[in-house]
């Protein structure tokens, strides 16, 4: 009887000291990865899959409506018929959505690669400004963040968020996507070049 009472707590503490051990290792791979990509979550994103992008022409999905209005963190108005002819990146966030905050490294890496080319970006929260202007402000992100006013047209309406749309010069939707992505994936940054 005592020595399978030994034999229990030896191979409970094996468990124990194994599983710590798991632990520490997961801890640790974590930790580099932070170290790696910094503190912004972009190991994170860095892991997260490339969006479907059509790799050839991508086919209309119905045209943009651009009658509705956006403000930015200083309140002010930006009309998005101002948009019209242009490429745009159009994104539906928030800040307490996981996925969505995931996924804002990448949108910060394709920005910085593409904005310049003439892709213009329009990512888009409900919340108050203030919560968005903070949360903005802790993680470092440079893109252009936006209010919504008021009602969205029909072919923007969301379900989920994040939810992505790409127009082309036609002021055509030609991609939709929704949840979580790693938006600077080369397979996306060609996509968004081709329609430039």
């Amino acid at each position: 009887m005592k020595l399978e009472t030994r034999h229990v707590v030896l191979g409970c503490a094996g468990v124990a000291f194994f599983g710590v051990l798991i632990l520490v290792m997961v801890a640790l791979a974590v930790h580099r990865l932070a170290d790696r990509f910094g503190d912004s979550g972009d190991w994170m994103s860095s892991m997260l899959p490339a969006p479907p992008v059509p790799s050839g022409d991508a086919r209309p999905r119905g045209r943009a409506d651009y009658r509705w209005i956006v403000r930015d963190l200083d309140g002010r108005t930006l009309d998005l018929r101002e948009l019209r002819g242009e490429v745009v990146f159009l994104n539906f966030w928030a800040t307490w959505c996981g996925p969505c905050v995931a996924e804002m490294p990448s949108i910060q890496r394709l920005h910085d690669q593409i904005a310049g080319d003439g892709v213009r970006f329009v990512v888009v929260s409900d919340e108050d400004p203030e919560t968005v202007r903070r949360f903005r402000r802790e993680k470092g992100f440079t893109f252009p963040i936006y209010i919504r006013d008021g009602a969205l047209p029909g072919i923007f309406s969301v379900s989920a968020i994040p939810t992505t749309f790409v127009l082309d010069r036609n002021d055509q939707v030609v991609f939709r996507h929704s949840g979580s992505a790693r938006w600077d994936a080369d397979t996306s940054v060609a996509f968004l070049r081709r329609l430039l």
